[in-house]
């Protein structure tokens, strides 16, 4: 039983520290070897002082990778690249693996041999247990109670593990990705085509040390956006894929001659009100709302607002940014 894991960082010093602590930690007695690759990507905080301070004892071993800052799908490749097992598994420097992660992901693909398999990361339980993380919580909540193997479209690269033999020129993540996300709908799309099943397995899970405040999911789905108009940009073959087709008509600009009167509504309401500033206002409403009336059930409507709004902000940036309106 081997395996090789790879965590790409960048300047989170403390935030390692804790995910190879928890990696170091997993209960892996039956393996003869875990190969630990850390890339650093072009990191300015001291990331190895971190990988060397760790005490590593059988049958773990670290490795110390450092390149200039290329993003976090082509550090994933140059650790699959070093990678010296046929299983590797990538973790995110902000993932706190389970106990047994590192186990399921191995047997997952025994079970599945050539596969992809991906886990789930709940937001951290140490998290202030604020509205907005019971919301969003609460959108999590039915994917992530089935158990066993769930086949999937899409996939997540915070916790997933590939087999080498899948990729034997190394490149897992396309190079040509720039904005952080834009190379999972690649990759979903690429091997789709190529017929390899894609796996998720809620056991193979790790606590994410991500904010569970409002304005930082804005954030996150503005910045989705813009991968996803990135992907659609570089990659228009990706409109096959149904959900991504859905989730670039639904925020793509307006287009009057296919545009349903329901769609050219909704469009043209988020248009007005992002000329307007309104998220702000909206943002500014939704706080003082969870401070004093934490149970109000406007908050949920409120969050989907917000979110809808910031992720359809992303999309229309991003066709800007990449050049394509449609």
């Amino acid at each position: 039983m081997k395996i090789s894991v790879v965590i790409p960082t960048f300047n989170r010093p403390d935030a390692l520290s804790q995910v190879l602590d928890h990696i170091l930690l997993n209960d892996c007695a039956q393996f003869e070897d875990i190969e630990v690759i850390v890339v650093d990507d072009g990191s300015s905080l001291p990331v190895e002082q971190v990988v060397k301070s760790k005490i590593v004892t059988k049958p773990f071993r670290i490795k110390y990778l450092q390149q200039a800052n290329s993003g976090p799908g082509i550090a994933r490749n140059r650790g699959f690249q070093d990678a010296s097992n046929e299983i590797v598994l990538f973790i995110d420097d902000d993932i706190l693996a389970a106990p047994d992660l590192i186990s399921v992901h191995y047997r997952s693909h025994q079970e599945m041999p050539g596969s992809v398999i991906f886990g789930r990361s709940p937001l951290h339980s140490e998290a202030v247990e604020s509205p907005a993380k019971k919301y969003f919580d609460s959108l999590q909540f039915e994917t992530e109670s089935k158990k066993g193997l769930i086949k999937q479209q899409d996939l997540a690269s915070g916790n997933i593990s590939f087999e080498r033999s899948m990729f034997p020129d190394g490149a897992v993540y396309h190079r040509q990705m720039e904005t952080p996300g834009a190379e999972e709908f690649e990759l979903a799309a690429r091997l789709q085509n190529q017929g390899v099943s894609v796996y998720q397995n809620n056991d193979a899970w790790g606590w994410h040390l991500q904010s569970a405040e409002i304005s930082q999911k804005c954030k996150q789905e503005y910045k989705y956006g813009l991968s996803l108009a990135e992907a659609f940009v570089k990659m228009p073959s990706l409109m096959e894929n149904e959900r991504f087709r859905h989730m670039i008509e639904t925020n793509a600009p307006i287009r009057f001659s296919t545009e349903t009167v329901n769609d050219f509504i909704k469009k043209q309401a988020k248009r007005i009100a992002l000329l307007m500033a309104a998220p702000r206002a909206i943002l500014f409403f939704t706080k003082l709302i969870e401070r004093i009336m934490p149970s109000s059930k406007l908050l949920p409507k409120l969050y989907r607002t917000l979110c809808g709004l910031s992720l359809f902000s992303g999309v229309r940036d991003g066709m800007k940014l990449f050049k394509k309106i449609v």
